[in-house]
């Protein structure tokens, strides 16, 4: 399995390839935390964490003179793209697109052969330590569908009969509940998604060049467009639950007015990447 780190600003550090080698990871190690009380335990939640790693610096040079010279440019390279992530994170990918949001918080140098390598250990800080995958899904009005009756089989209170303009069911297939992002496209005034029952939207109206972008894991909603980014939170939907909730696995409702298109990007996690 193939790896790099990306920062927040787009930077990377391929460590599958000259001059970055990765020799040693924990990545992919894991623990669930939790609570026992009477023998009896409760409470499984993953805590922030953190792993080290090991990279070797081998500069891809004919000459002793060209790979010496190098090293002080690559090393540079290096820690800059780690140091940029203070406050805001960067991303470890694999090549099967999941990632681990994360920092390198630490750096020791643990060999300097400058004519032929340098290794340097590094350990990374993970607030949430779930494996993550973006997949997207592009939902758009048909046409007009009748359905006799849904009936929610989780105690909603939203039974609907008779006309949906709007209708599709998604499948998330995580083994976690997932985060999701949501990007409505104008115009639209106060769109609404019925999302296994819960009502997400805002009360707003979104142009034809703007897109509303509802994010359930920063528990973010902004209008977009060109030249515009505003923040209009204090407008979402508000119900009995928060419409930031997670989706659970299983089959997830989709329901709207089918009066505009939107984007749903469902954000899977794992407990460790897909082996490749």
């Amino acid at each position: 399995m193939n790896l790099y780190y990306e920062n927040h600003l787009g930077k990377r550090i391929h460590f599958y390839r000259s001059p970055y080698i990765l020799t040693n990871h924990s990545f992919f190690d894991w623990l669930l935390s939790f609570t026992t009380v009477n023998n009896k335990t409760s409470g499984y939640v993953f805590k922030p964490s953190e792993a080290d790693f090991t990279v070797r610096l081998m500069p891809l040079a004919k000459t002793q003179n060209l790979r010496e010279a190098m090293f002080a440019e690559l090393y540079d390279e290096m820690v800059e793209v780690f140091s940029a992530d203070a406050s805001e994170p960067g991303k470890l990918w694999t090549d099967g697109g999941e990632y681990l949001s994360c920092r390198v918080i630490s750096s020791k140098k643990s060999k300097w052969n400058i004519p032929r390598d340098v290794t340097v250990v590094c350990r990374i800080s993970v607030d949430s330590p779930t494996w993550k995958k973006p997949e997207a899904y592009e939902i758009s009005f048909t046409e007009e569908t009748e359905y006799g009756y849904l009936d929610y089989p989780h105690g909603y209170n939203y039974d609907y009969k008779g006309t949906l303009l709007g209708y599709t069911e998604l499948t998330n297939d995580s083994t976690e509940a997932s985060d999701y992002i949501m990007t409505i496209s104008g115009p639209i005034t106060n769109p609404k998604v019925v999302v296994n029952g819960i009502d997400v939207g805002a009360n707003v109206s979104v142009g034809s060049t703007e897109r509303l972008v509802i994010d359930t894991a920063e528990q973010t909603v902004y209008i977009y467009g060109p030249g515009i980014s505003k923040n209009v939170f204090n407008k979402r939907l508000k119900g009995t639950q928060s419409m930031f909730t997670k989706l659970p696995s299983g089959k997830v409702a989709v329901i709207w007015s089918g009066l505009f298109d939107f984007n749903f990007e469902i954000i899977r996690e794992r407990r460790e990447p897909s082996w490749t």
